[in-house]
């Protein structure tokens, strides 16, 4: 754990970790004012890292993942440095409620990286807000991208991603796709922008449904782009036009709003083969749809109503289709004034069939040949909805979002909701615009969600879903061990394998204060060895898979190792050997002193006789 730090990074990268899978975190430090190239955080190699709190600002980069995987970045503020957060061949991480603001190059940039959840993420104020470079499969959902100085969200050489619910407003761009391939953009708002809501070039296969791009100079923008599918856009208010295609073939635009701007649709220089259907173009300045210089189009199915100058204009003629064939029909006319008595392919049988019996001249070279006496009937609603999480406890709170239903007359805004939440035959919620909800469950078992939608002419639609619940996860039990006693130097390990869990513990963190700084170390049964006598306390802290915590402590008392008698061991240390040498000096002296009072005496040497063996007596 790192918390609470306040680091100058004007010499070195704030926080450097690499090449680590142990859990850690870096929570509410403030990290600032590095220069050149370096960093506020610097993830290298690592995963199970989670960051969350900290302020990162007036760095090169606030932070930084690099071939990192499987990290939690989570409200942080990383504002006011060149770049906010990079990630660069890191995948699977998880970036939310981040505020990316007022950076000199990207909010969040990702090279290189895949499969990373961006949700709620507030990216304003920048060149861009999200930028991704050769980046797939990742999810960008609820964020705020706005006032950035290129675009909002920008993705380039990048496929296969999702963009949903997020606001791309007031920029230059609101999303730009570039040289990217089956990325889907949905329910997004792309308004107020400069240049246009929604910017496609050099891309193909990419699905844009129900977004908004309206109030801009071009609602939504197709260069070079092909084989794209366009539905359920609403693309009005803007300066120009509502869908601008240049270059661009074989797409389909369908179920589009595309009202109020001076052309509804506007396909120019070689834009062949696109379909248009089921459009609406209506109370455009000047044309609902123009037609320049390219061929093989078939529009059909569209509504043209209070187009100022007229509906629609063709410089192709006859190399472009304005109807389906019979009895698929046209498109539907406000200022036709044919009348419909007849029926079939040549409209010359007895009886009515909503086509009208005269063809409408668009103009000499153009003509819809089966114009519809009344605008399209109402079709019902497509329901469809998220749930999140699929799986979970009693505990869980399942969050649903049916923001994808969507209507081909209807705006999402206009659609009314309604939720069951076992299936019972019994509506839970009454009805409602607002396409979110939530549910707790009681009981384990698995439950069948089930959602109606319902558009504004009564028409219905529902769909399902299933969730399992799960016993309910109790918290788990810390266990620290027994305390201990050891002697400096010592190796102590500690033991905390008796802790619990009814689901399974993933983290074992153990603290404690040595030599005045904080230590901190990981794993059921870490070693540590204190060169510091004292009494020391360890707390140990567990953590479950849904983030359920318990704590305990273990005492460690440290001793210094056992000493003989102080004053005995410094008599022997200090006089032991000239003692040894004087008393076997004193030795000699004595013997010799007696040797020599003898012989002063005059008496006799002795003689020392051995003695004699006798034999026993009887």
């Amino acid at each position: 754990m790192i918390e609470g730090w306040d680091i100058d990074a004007s010499s070195a990268h704030g926080i450097w970790i690499q090449d680590t899978s142990a859990h850690f975190t870096i929570r509410n430090c403030y990290i600032h004012d590095s220069g050149g190239d370096l960093f506020g955080i610097h993830l290298l190699g690592c995963v199970n890292g989670t960051a969350t709190g900290n302020t990162c600002s007036n760095n090169s980069i606030g932070i930084r993942l690099y071939l990192s995987s499987n990290n939690t970045l989570s409200n942080n503020d990383c504002s006011n440095n060149s770049s906010g957060i990079v990630l660069k061949q890191s995948d699977n991480n998880t970036l939310s409620n981040n505020n990316v603001s007022s950076n000199g190059n990207d909010g969040i940039y990702l090279q290189h990286s895949s499969d990373n959840p961006l949700s709620n993420n507030t990216c304003s104020s920048s060149y861009c807000g999200i930028d991704l470079s050769s980046s797939s499969d990742n999810t960008l959902s609820n964020n705020t991208c706005s006032l950035s100085n290129f675009a909002g969200i920008d993705l380039s050489s990048s496929s296969n991603n999702s963009l949903s619910s997020n606001d791309c407003s007031s920029s230059n761009l609101g999303i730009s796709l570039g040289s990217s391939s089956n990325n889907t953009l949905r329910n997004n708002n792309c308004s107020s922008n400069s240049f246009s809501g929604m910017w496609i070039y050099s891309s193909s296969s990419n699905t844009l449904s129900n977004n908004t791009c309206s109030n801009s100079y071009h609602g939504i923008f197709l260069g070079s782009s092909s084989n794209n599918t366009l539905s359920n856009n609403t693309c009005s208010l803007n300066i120009w036009d509502g869908m601008h295609l240049g270059l661009s073939s074989n797409n389909t635009l369908s179920n589009n709003d595309c009202s109020y701007n001076v052309i509804g649709m506007y396909l120019f220089s070689s834009s062949n083969d696109n379909i248009l259907s089921n459009n609406t173009a209506s109370s455009n300045g000047a044309r609902g749809v123009w037609l320049a210089d390219s061929t093989g189009i078939a529009v059909y199915h569209n509504i043209f109503i209070d187009n100022t100058d007229n509906h629609a204009c063709d410089n192709r003629g006859s190399e472009n289709l304005w109807n389906a064939s019979y009895p698929t029909g046209g498109n539907y006319w406000d200022d036709y004034t044919g009348v419909d008595e007849f029926s079939g392919l040549d409209q010359d049988q007895p009886g009515p069939d909503g086509i009208g019996d005269t063809p409408y001249v668009i103009d000499a070279n153009s003509t819809d040949y089966y114009p519809l006496m009344e605008s399209l009937p109402n079709t019902p609603p497509a329901a469809s909805f998220t749930v999140s999480p699929s799986t979970g406890y009693v505990s869980t709170v399942f969050s649903v979002d049916a923001s994808s239903c969507s209507d081909a007359e209807d705006d999402l805004s206009e659609l009314e909701v309604r939720w069951n939440w076992e299936s019972d035959g019994t509506w839970d919620t009454s009805w409602s615009v607002e396409k979110t909800d939530s549910h707790q469950y009681s009981a384990e078992g698995t439950y069948t969600i089930t959602l109606e939608v319902k558009d504004t002419e009564g028409l219905i639609d529902n769909t399902t879903k299933q969730v399992t619940v799960a016993t309910d996860n109790a918290p788990p039990v810390a266990d620290a061990g027994t305390n201990q006693t050891v002697t400096v130097g010592e190796e102590v390990t500690f033991d905390g394998s008796e802790s619990s869990d009814d689901v399974g513990i993933e983290n074992h963190t153990w603290t404690f204060t040595y030599d005045e700084a904080g230590r901190e170390l990981h794993g059921v049964a870490p070693a540590f060895t204190f060169d510091i006598s004292g009494t020391y306390i360890v707390t140990l802290s567990v953590e479950d898979a849904e983030g359920e915590t318990d704590t305990d402590t273990v005492t460690i008392v440290v001793e210094e190792e056992e000493q003989e008698d102080e004053d005995e061991k410094s008599f022997i240390e200090s006089y032991g050997l000239p003692l040894g040498i004087a008393v076997a000096l004193a030795i000699v002296a004595l013997i010799l002193f007696f040797v020599l009072k003898g012989r002063k005496g005059g008496e006799a040497p002795v003689t020392l006789v051995e003695p004699r063996e006798t034999e026993p007596v009887d």
